[in-house]
């Protein structure tokens, strides 16, 4: 029985007389206990769970010398974090756990004594991991210490649970070349062929794959490491092209394949044919900076500066009718590659325009491609370039293999002309809208106004267009009358010095009465340098309404920021200098992705009160509403409120309240720039 135990002996006897008394003190420990427990006790295969070891000493002094072994069943060791010992006072222990073994040694600890009734212990925990399906079960060796040999841990059991997979894909003829599976593209052309999967250097699985879909698959891949290959017969452990056809994804056609309970990976295999013809070439900025000439569709060397290609813009190649035999997608420098049949008599490369940009033209190499319709290809080697449907065509000798090179697609972003204008005033004054007209490319654009509505029909109205040389929104003494006969031309430069502003002024009569009102389209037409024919059109509209003098006239200020790349404030402490005041302007630059905040100051410059005012205004082109209009900050009076509506691409606030002389607020909204 452990514990302390003292004996002594008689007093000792003897002819000379009593002696004294022998003392000895014996202390009997207890060995250490221990248990054993797997966390998590169910795992998958190839999880992992980890194993603790509790070491209780029930003594009223440490254990010291503590040993003991784990040989695990179906368990490999995972390290690191390899093997960690904790609890207050645990010393000396040295715990052999090696990477993939599945021994666990474990020496020379020291387990401090009991605290009471409390026993003293210590924890070693190692991290597992196991690919064989089943129950188990395992148990500690005995230990050993100073107190001599101890029992072994409980038995505990972890239980493995078996993963397969189900593992299917596609082996294609890859007609662009470009690695990847396009709708289109199957194994129809292509000719009997096994998709083996291999383990240990031996096939496990086969399945055969016909000319046809090009689709195999495989319900149940138990768990473990693969290769998952293309071969000539169903025992081939080695990949195998077939004849003709030479592999582009992978090369050679084998890929790895562990069934792990994650999702396996693509597996489709691609072959280039025998039969296939080629084309090459670039989509790319036409703007004609730094250098050639803009719109032409010819590609010149340092044209759009040192990267002129368009990444991402889709590109097909079809029979100009029903039949899409190929599609690619450019990649960062604009180029592409496209495969065909042979056999085709009737080809066209079709270009898709990425959002933002139009179509200026096409060449083979540095040589135009003359236009047309493409209705009927021109052949011997002829090239046709058809605007409407973006596209190149051309017929060829059916049967050979022939590869064109250099057909590109010029593309050049498209311009933009803001905003709409919408005033209040009082008979006989002048109001003033201004616009901006954004090129991107080389061109001459002119002006010109139209009168779309005029209510009740008065004469007395007239419009006038100015240049604006200096884009501040008003007409100096240097500006000029614009006709439609003034013709304004424009290269290609760089943001934000690629624009023209203009103000169109409307003169309202002394004789309009309280409501009247005057609609007036402000027209900028576009005329492309360097491409034939190529125009564009583009309008915005102006209203001038009138108010009753003794009444109030609303006057609204419309400017813009980028969030993206400034702070926008809004300074409302001093109505005065909200015009332009926190990184807002009148006109603004920004890029694809940016968010444009967009900030209405509504003044009351009238002499009376104003109620039921609605504020209405729309999302520019290529935007998207980012987030719900907000209601106005105002100045004064507080008390006003507002209700935001929005229906993209419109949004209107309808302001709750009397708007008196003086007032001021904002309304704001921002957009998304596609």
């Amino acid at each position: 029985t452990s514990g302390t135990y003292t004996n002594t002996t008689g007093v000792v006897a003897a002819s000379t007389g009593s002696g004294n008394q022998g003392t000895a003190v014996l202390t009997i420990l207890d060995p250490p206990d221990i248990t054993k427990s797997f966390t998590p006790s169910t795992i998958s295969q190839g999880g992992r769970s980890t194993i603790s070891f509790l070491i209780s000493n029930n003594n009223g002094s440490a254990l010291t010398g503590v040993a003991f072994t784990d040989t695990l069943t179906n368990m490999t060791i995972v390290n690191p974090p390899g093997a960690v010992v904790s609890g207050a006072g645990c010393t000396g222990f040295a715990v052999t756990a090696p990477s993939g073994g599945s021994l666990i040694s474990v020496s020379g600890g020291s387990v401090p004594a009991r605290v009471g009734v409390t026993p003293g212990t210590c924890t070693i925990t190692v991290q597992v991991t196991s690919g064989v399906a089943g129950v188990w079960p395992n148990a500690t060796s005995q230990t050993t210490s100073n107190a001599g040999t101890g029992p072994g841990s409980n038995s505990a059991s972890l239980t493995v649970n078996a993963v397969s997979a189900s593992v299917s894909g596609y082996v294609f003829v890859d007609a662009n070349a470009n690695g990847t599976r396009n709708p289109a593209e199957d194994w129809t052309a292509g000719v009997l062929v096994y998709v083996n999967i291999v383990s240990g250097g031996a096939v496990v699985q086969s399945q055969a794959v016909n000319p046809g879909t090009g689709f195999f698959n495989f319900p149940v891949v138990p768990y473990g490491n693969y290769t998952i290959i293309v071969s000539n017969s169903p025992v081939n452990a080695t990949a195998v092209v077939p004849g003709g056809f030479t592999a582009t994804q992978p090369a050679p056609p084998i890929w790895n394949l562990p069934i792990t309970g994650a999702l396996p990976p693509v597996v489709d295999f691609g072959f280039v044919g025998p039969a296939l013809s080629q084309v090459t070439g670039q989509v790319f900025r036409d703007t004609g900076f730094a250098a050639g000439t803009a719109n032409d569709g010819i590609l010149t060397s340092g044209e759009a500066g040192a990267s002129p290609g368009l990444s991402g813009v889709v590109v097909a190649v079809t029979d100009c009718a029903a039949t899409t035999f190929a599609t690619t997608i450019t990649d960062g420098g604009g180029n592409y590659t496209l495969r065909f049949p042979s056999t085709a008599t009737t080809v066209c490369i079709i270009e898709t325009n990425p959002v933002g940009y139009l179509s200026t033209g096409a060449s083979q190499s540095t040589t135009a491609i003359a236009g047309g319709t493409c209705a009927a290809p021109p052949g011997g080697g002829v090239f046709q370039y058809d605007r409407t449907n973006d596209r190149i065509c051309f017929s060829k000798t059916g049967g050979a293999n022939v590869n064109f090179s250099g057909l590109n697609f010029g593309d050049v972003p498209v311009n933009t002309f803001v905003p709409d204008g919408a005033q209040q005033t009082t008979a006989g004054n002048v109001l003033f809208y201004p616009h901006v007209f954004t090129f991107e490319s080389g061109g001459s654009v002119t002006f010109g106004t139209t009168v779309i509505a005029t209510q009740p029909n008065i004469i007395g109205w007239s419009e006038v267009l100015y240049t604006d040389a200096d884009c501040n929104g008003q007409i100096a003494a240097t500006d000029s009358v614009l006709t439609p006969a003034t013709v304004i031309t424009v290269t290609a430069a760089n943001p934000p010095a690629n624009k023209v502003c203009v103000v169109m002024r409307e003169n309202v009569p002394p004789a309009a009465p309280f409501g009247a009102q005057r609609v007036v389209r402000v027209d900028a037409s576009f005329a492309y340098t360097g491409a034939s024919g190529l125009f564009a059109s583009y309008t915005r509209t102006d209203t001038s309404t009138v108010v009753d003098k003794s009444a109030a006239g609303i006057k609204l200020l419309k400017e813009v920021c980028n969030e993206t790349t400034s702070t926008c404030t809004d300074n409302l402490t001093d109505p005065a200098s909200l015009a332009g005041n926190g990184n807002y302007a009148a006109n603004n630059t920004a890029k694809t992705g940016d968010i444009l905040r967009y900030r209405i100051v509504f003044t009351n410059t009238g002499s009376g009160s104003v109620t039921n005012l609605v504020i209405n205004d729309s999302t520019p082109p290529f935007t998207t509403l980012n987030s719900l209009p907000a209601c106005p900050v105002t100045i004064s009076p507080p008390s006003l409120t507002c209700t935001p509506v929005s229906a993209a691409p419109s949004v209107r606030w309808t302001i709750n309240g009397t708007v008196p002389s003086g007032a001021q607020g904002i309304v704001l909204y921002k957009v998304s720039v596609q």
